[in-house]
């Protein structure tokens, strides 16, 4: 039996705005730090930028480590506005992707190199979030190479080299000869952590 692909789509897209709700209520100083409020824009593409802009706006804050308090409660807020893209756009194929692809790095710890330590059951929730990711766009093959290489490094985070090997030899063979632009720098990152991580 044939899973409804449209049905698939929309309960991973809760379970990435569910997340992304719970983080922002999980820090004790969420009321010196109030919920985000993100406007509504008319397309994907409008509210994708706008969450961009967000990420642009609060880069200073991002970017410091001395308040992690401060640095967990603006990051909880930019998950809330990539969020905001699945919830009011779930079947767009171009910018909902990145918009969860987005988040379950935020989760992960991957796109901050100021980042405080990310908690392990962060990493392992990036990890779920990154799994779907890979059953959910299969045909989408940046957002697919892309959530493996991720995976990957959330378990080298995690210090568990064997599986990071095992990702990345799966995503080489995967991807290896193709001739996509935005796949060339993933195959780069991921040649170089497996020679990082190589275990017999």
């Amino acid at each position: 039996m044939h899973k409804n692909p449209s049905l698939v789509r929309l309960r991973l897209g809760a379970l990435f705005i569910m997340l992304a709700t719970l983080a922002f209520g999980s820090s004790g100083c969420a009321a010196r730090h109030p919920r985000v409020f993100v406007p509504n824009q008319p397309t994907a593409k409008l509210q994708y930028a706008y969450a961009n802009g967000y990420r642009t706006n609060k880069n200073i804050v991002l970017r410091d480590r001395t308040d992690s308090g401060r640095w967990r409660q603006t990051r909880n807020a930019l998950e809330m506005a990539y969020a905001k893209v699945i919830e009011l756009f779930p079947e767009d194929l171009e910018y909902t992707p990145l918009a969860k692809l987005e988040i379950a790095e935020i989760r992960g710890g991957l796109d901050f190199s100021a980042a405080p330590q990310t908690r392990k059951k962060e990493l392992r929730e990036a990890i779920g979030l990154l799994q779907a990711l890979q059953r959910e766009y299969p045909q989408i093959s940046y957002i697919h190479a892309k959530s493996m290489l991720d995976e990957a490094l959330v378990w080298k985070k995690l210090r568990e080299f064997g599986k990071v090997q095992e990702i990345l030899i799966d995503l080489m063979d995967q991807y290896g000869a193709s001739t996509e632009p935005e796949i060339q720098p993933i195959l780069q990152t991921a040649q170089a952590n497996y020679q990082q991580v190589y275990v017999e």
